[in-house]
């Protein structure tokens, strides 16, 4: 899990963004294609750390001030899909997230046997999401591939809901 804060469109504005996703699902690599500037997108501070269950209780501590949550699942992934169902949905329910869009990064689409976006959004049970903006993209993160489109999509709905970190 992570947070990043940046700067999305012409006025600058920085926003905090939750990352968040399993072990290996290509966070990293977003961060590091971020940083390299493959993605248009001017990262200002980077937190990250473990998603892993025996640590939920400190995540808390990343939840203030967030306006955006970015999930990255990797489409490569079939044995954990369900672990990452219920993760996307744990975090989803936390009181401080509740009314934050959501962009699902549909992560390794070059691989073969990655699921599609729209396998992908029924196995993470996507339409139970309810009110909440949402959005899947297809990334391929080590190529940078998808991440700036989802960002923009992100970055519409900060405008939309008048979300100024």
């Amino acid at each position: 899990m992570g947070v990043i804060a940046s700067q999305f469109g012409p006025k600058g504005q920085e926003h905090k963004i939750l990352l968040v996703g399993l072990v290996g699902s290509g966070k990293t690599t977003l961060l590091h294609s971020l940083k390299a500037g493959e993605v248009r997108c001017l990262v200002t501070h980077v937190i990250v750390n473990s998603g892993h269950h025996r640590i939920r209780g400190l995540w808390r501590h990343y939840y203030t001030d967030v306006d955006g949550l970015v999930f990255i699942a990797d489409c490569n992934d079939r044995d954990r899909v369900d672990d990452a169902r219920e993760q996307i949905h744990y975090i989803l329910r936390e009181e401080e997230l509740l009314d934050k869009p959501l962009l699902v990064l549909a992560n390794k689409q070059d691989l073969p046997n990655a699921m599609s976006v729209a396998e992908l959004e029924d196995k993470l049970s996507l339409n139970q999401i309810g009110d909440r903006p949402w959005f899947i993209q297809e990334s391929v993160a080590i190529e940078g591939k998808g991440i700036n489109d989802g960002l923009e999509w992100l970055s519409r709905q900060f405008d939309c809901h008048g979300s100024s970190g």
